[in-house]
């Protein structure tokens, strides 16, 4: 088919077609609107938007039937993709709740088992406080009794001391007497 049959038949501006044609899709036209199109260069061109009719009205592409399946079919490949991926994120997101609510209850143990701990500690210290006071408290009364008892011995020395100083000072009076 010719360019100028083409410009009839659809009623397309020849002069805004050949440039189109040219300038746009970058076609070779040899023997300007009476050069020979392939049919794949005619649906390329009838496909192309921007085109006026003669009349000055905008020229509404039409695309071949093999194009709008192709075209179809990708439309469907990228939905069927991004459904796949909008799964993933998903299942993701499932696995990320799932993970999140093991290591809520993984810290919910650990916290408890911290807060057993310090329980159990302040109570070791406690018992281990009490313990202390009570040995302090022994030891108080060991000293004092300690104590008490070295100012008994003292006294008691120093009882018998004089006991024994009485005793002798009798003895020398006795001896005294009973000399002649």
């Amino acid at each position: 088919m010719k360019l100028i049959e083409l410009a009839k038949q659809y009623d397309l501006e020849p002069d805004l077609l050949r440039e189109v044609v040219e300038d746009d899709l970058s076609i070779p036209l040899p023997k300007g609107m009476e050069s020979e199109l392939k049919d794949v260069q005619v649906q390329r061109i009838l496909a192309c938007d921007g085109l006026e009719t003669s009349s000055g009205a905008a020229f509404k592409p039409i695309i071949a039937k093999e194009f709008v399946e192709k075209h179809q079919r990708a439309k469907a490949a990228k939905k069927g993709a991004e459904t796949r991926k909008r799964k993933i994120q998903e299942g993701e997101e499932a696995k990320k709740i799932v993970e999140d609510a093991k290591l809520q209850g993984e810290r919910k143990k650990h916290e408890e088992e911290i807060a057993r701990r310090d329980a159990e500690r302040t109570v070791r210290e406690a018992a281990d406080a009490e313990k202390a006071r009570l040995q302090a408290e022994a030891d108080e009364i060991m000293r004092q009794e300690l104590e008490s008892a070295r100012v008994n011995a003292e006294q008691d020395v120093r009882r018998r001391e004089d006991e024994a100083k009485r005793v002798a000072a009798e003895f020398a009076a006795m001896r005294a007497e009973n000399r002649p």
